[in-house]
């Protein structure tokens, strides 16, 4: 049985859009294994801060 402490935080990000499928306000993000992760409540689309950062090009912003 999986306690609150073993449940994930998720926190919605106000504003933001899906890049799947463009839903607003249906993003959420959390940590998983210590890496944070933003994910879409309608479509499940997920992705990991690593991968963000894995496809950006050298001095870009997060």
């Amino acid at each position: 049985m999986a306690t609150e402490a073993d449940t994930p935080r998720r926190r919605f990000i106000a504003g933001a859009r899906c890049p799947e499928c463009g839903a607003e306000d249906r993003i959420v993000t959390f940590e998983a294994r210590g890496t944070p992760v933003m994910e879409c409540v309608d479509c499940g689309y997920r992705r990991s801060e690593a991968q963000l950062i894995a496809r950006m090009s050298p001095g870009e912003d997060l």
